[in-house]
């Protein structure tokens, strides 16, 4: 039986260590009608990991929330990298993003309606 413990005790041990060596902190934010958005900005060596992103409400439109990412400062360039899945609409999920930077990334909110976004940030 101590044979048995000590052994469970090293892999416990074992697996802890190799976890903390990564970057695995998630954050979740959650992106009201009359929020003012949400901007990350991501400098050289840190990039940005978007898991999930979906909305609820302002489907009487044509809008969608949307990531849009800038380089280089230019506001008048920006890329929507990626739309938000319609819930409780869809139930398909979309394909992990990843933005290296230097960029900005702003999602800008959506009337009538409430965005989801789950992201990591990690070193390149």
């Amino acid at each position: 039986m101590k044979k048995i413990l000590l052994f469970l005790a090293i892999i416990a041990i074992s697996t802890a260590s190799l976890t903390a060596g990564q970057d695995t902190k998630y954050f979740t934010r959650i992106i009201h009608a009359t929020d003012g958005g949400l901007t990350l900005e991501l400098p050289v060596y840190i990039y940005l990991r978007i898991v999930t992103f979906t909305q609820t409400g302002g489907f009487g439109g044509t809008a969608f929330g949307s990531v849009i990412v800038y380089q280089d400062g230019n506001a008048a360039d920006g890329a929507n990298v990626l739309f938000a899945n319609a819930t409780p609409l869809s139930t398909a999920s979309s394909p992990d993003v990843i933005i290296a930077g230097p960029a900005t990334v702003f999602i800008a909110p959506v009337p009538n309606a409430t965005l989801l976004v789950t992201y990591q940030l990690g070193y390149n």
